[in-house]
């Protein structure tokens, strides 16, 4: 089923299109070219956790069709961006428990990297596997999602289980294409096309079987690797983390330095720094939010001056605590407590 899109909204990541030009740097194939009319410009491209909108995408696939002679753009960067590009990001998804995890792992990258794609478990009897449905207008891209994000998460299953080719079933939304003849050599079995929905299945004694990490200094590797292609999720999670700590301060001497958020989370501070600095903020703007509720909180109260209000909040002099509270807030402690005034009337 495919949900409505607004065809201006953004949807697909810059990070999906800059692996794919890598991987056409690869196989001779020039970027001016496959960029050609697309409308991606340096400065989107520049902007590495930025999304772009799918129309370019499919401008460029057409492209790549023009120059290779390729059929099924998806299938073929689903098949070789699985293993080539992101080797790593399959061993950091193999070092869960079992493949349900790993996929699941799989599953919050694609999120990452694709907009308005709704994943979900689906049990078949004793087959079990993943679902899509696409939130988009283009069924032409719609069908290109559908083989990348299947081709890619086969290429796991051939890689870390012992499933054989036979037990796969997959069942597609679209229609045969004239490329069908190339679904065997990627997913081993003919695709039911036309199914009513997308889905991909094996047998759930498969799905379930535990699997074996690799070496330890490969899955450091490949956790830091999945950690970087996750900015999204990732660093998010960290954020409302992080914020919550200071958001838990009960006075202006009990929020916290760096030093104790990159303790309690277990990383260096070169690492809080750099997961905030992601999610758009830093620490410095956290703990400046939390010191500004402090001050509007003191200056609520009548019985301080701004002095007094300046001595409680640790600084020297009220000249000081006026221009802090004032690029935090906008405005200064004097305007602020006017603003109150007339509010009380």
């Amino acid at each position: 089923m495919n949900i409505p899109h607004t065809q201006e909204s953004p949807d697909t990541a810059v990070s999906y299109v800059i692996s794919g030009l890598e991987l056409l740097d690869e196989i001779g194939v020039s970027r001016t070219l496959a960029l050609k009319d697309t409308g991606l410009t340096d400065k989107e491209l520049i902007n590495i956790d930025g999304l772009v909108h799918h129309s370019k995408i499919m401008k460029m696939l057409e492209n790549i069709e023009v120059i290779t002679g390729l059929k099924g753009i998806g299938l073929y960067f689903g098949n070789r961006l699985g293993f080539y590009h992101h080797g790593m990001l399959g061993v950091a998804a193999s070092s869960h428990l079992n493949f349900k995890d790993a996929i699941d792992t799989l599953v919050k990258y694609a999120q990452v990297r694709f907009q308005g794609v709704k994943f979900s478990h689906v049990n078949r009897g004793e087959y079990f596997g993943l679902g899509i449905e696409l939130n988009t207008s283009s069924e032409k891209y719609s069908v290109y999602l559908t083989e990348l994000i299947f081709a890619t998460v086969y290429s796991y299953v051939k890689t870390w289980t012992s499933a054989k080719t036979t037990e796969a079933i997959v069942r597609l939304n679209h229609s045969k294409p004239d490329y069908y003849n190339l679904y065997p050599d990627v997913f081993g079995v003919m695709p039911e096309f036309d199914a009513g929905c997308s889905e991909m299945l094996i047998c759930s004694t498969e799905f379930n079987k535990t699997l074996s990490p690799a070496g330890n200094e490969t899955l450091e590797y490949a956790l830091k690797l999945i950690e970087k292609e996750l900015p999204v999720l990732v660093e998010c999670d960290f954020y409302n983390r992080v914020k919550s700590i200071v958001e838990r301060s009960a006075s202006i001497s009990s929020i916290p330095r760096i030093e104790s958020i990159a303790e309690t989370c277990n990383v260096s501070i070169r690492t809080v720094r750099r997961k905030l600095r992601r999610s758009g903020k830093t620490y410095k703007y956290l703990v400046n939010s939390k010191k500004c509720i402090f001050a509007e909180i003191y200056l609520e109260n009548e019985g301080y001056t701004i002095g007094d209000v300046a001595e409680k909040m640790g600084f020297s002099n009220s000249s000081a605590f006026t221009k802090a509270f004032t690029s935090w807030k906008g405005l200064s402690p004097r305007g602020f407590r006017e603003i109150l005034t007339k509010d009380r009337g």
